[in-house]
């Protein structure tokens, strides 16, 4: 009879739409982006290139569901630009690297890498002078409006500046700006496998 929502802040009530959109719909559209054309490795060891079965066995995941229609974006087409471009889908899904960097302003500081403009054999020390790096900033000009769910299926993407009275800046909260209803993120460097078998079990409802 009622419907239940968690806000990360008071104040993003503002943001949040208590209006249910949402009844059986005939099918899902969801975003898929994966398996990204980064660069090799730089000095800091840096993992670049997701392995290519993690990101196809997820999609095949995401496709055995039920009434999902499937727009997948792999190798160079899994882009900062084409992810810029996409409209409310049902569910956006990203697997690829993501990092927290220290230092940067509170909307720079976590990051996820997608395929760039220019291919390049290292990356740069600064990730931010990357054109492939999606920040919050990048994310909160998105449309998102009517996106029931999020997945970041990438290291690090919950974690977060805290600011006092306002909570955790990160990831969750510029999806949530930007008009998704709900995000999946990950506090730590995730597993390429163990990944793999918590998505099954998540999509899959075990």
């Amino acid at each position: 009879e009622y419907e239940v929502c968690v806000l990360p802040t008071f104040s993003s009530l503002g943001v949040k739409s208590t209006e249910s959109k949402h009844s059986q719909k005939a099918e899902w559209k969801v975003d898929f982006f994966g398996n990204p054309v980064v660069a090799s490795t730089d000095e800091n060891q840096r993992k670049t290139e997701l392995p290519l079965q993690i990101a196809y066995t997820t999609k095949v995941l995401l496709t055995d569901v039920p009434r999902v229609k499937m727009s997948s974006y792999e190798g160079a087409a899994s882009s900062r630009e084409n992810f810029m471009k996409a409209v409310s889908p049902d569910i956006l899904h990203v697997a690829s690297h993501g990092y927290y960097m220290a230092g940067h302003t509170k909307l720079q500081k976590s990051i996820i890498l997608l395929s760039g403009k220019d291919k390049i054999s290292q990356l740069p020390e600064n990730l931010l002078q990357y054109d492939g790096a999606v920040t919050m900033l990048d994310v909160m000009q998105m449309k998102l409006s009517g996106t029931r769910l999020v997945v970041l299926d990438s290291c690090e993407s919950g974690r977060g500046n805290f600011c006092r009275d306002e909570g955790v800046y990160g990831f969750a909260r510029a999806f949530f700006i930007a008009g998704a209803e709900g995000v999946l993120t990950c506090l730590w460097k995730v597993d390429a496998l163990f990944s793999v078998i918590f998505l099954d079990c998540f999509v899959s409802d075990e």
